[in-house]
């Protein structure tokens, strides 16, 4: 009871709820903030007509909906670049096309396997930002995947598969990805630590 009787100890619990109430509204007043033109690299290492359907598909997407700016903007880059390019965090992911995906894709049900799409995620930027450029780029994979999935069972034509085709049938294009700089940035922050 002598705790409540002090003038002191009625502020801590008043400082915390104004603290709490401060914060509520400015959440409430942010509303649902969208994400826009987060910088993404675009590294095409092939070429063909495959290729040419990854980068028309960007395009579509680098165009916003609506007239409104578009989640991701891609710059193309080279892929030796892109540590430096991580490390300067100009972007927060990057998409590549790698040498053989072409051929990978075209001949996917023959070879029962699928074409592989590489994800690069740059969490040392920013985590959230990094997450959501993941998210876009997985969604644009997955669009793909399915695209060419209604293709193939299209040129099918009723025929018959075994099982080892069914699961190339069902995703012809996957994502590979790489998550980058959170074992650069750890060890960075154990030399400084050292130091």
């Amino acid at each position: 009871m002598k705790l409540f009787k002090e003038k002191l100890a009625w502020a801590a619990p008043i400082a915390v709820i104004l603290i709490i109430a401060l914060f509520s509204v400015n959440l409430f007043a942010q509303g649902n903030p969208q994400v826009r033109n987060l910088p993404v690299a675009l590294i095409v290492d092939d070429e063909g007509d495959h290729v040419e359907a990854v980068k028309a598909a960007v395009e579509q997407m680098s165009k916003g909906v609506d007239g409104a700016e578009p989640m991701l903007a891609f710059t193309t880059e080279n892929e030796e670049d892109i540590e430096e390019l991580f490390n300067d965090k100009e972007y927060y992911a990057a998409l590549v096309i790698p040498e053989g995906y072409n051929d990978a894709l075209q001949n996917a049900m023959t070879n029962n396997s699928a074409a592989t799409l590489k994800v690069y995620i740059n969490q040392g930027f920013n985590y959230t930002g990094a997450n959501f450029a993941k998210t876009a780029l997985n969604g644009l994979i997955t669009q793909l995947s399915s695209q060419y999935s209604t293709n193939f069972i299209n040129n099918m034509n009723g025929q018959q598969i075994d099982a080892t085709k069914a699961s190339v049938l069902v995703s012809p294009i996957v994502s590979e990805e790489n998550k980058y700089l959170i074992q650069l940035l750890l060890l960075q922050q154990m030399v400084v630590h050292l130091h």
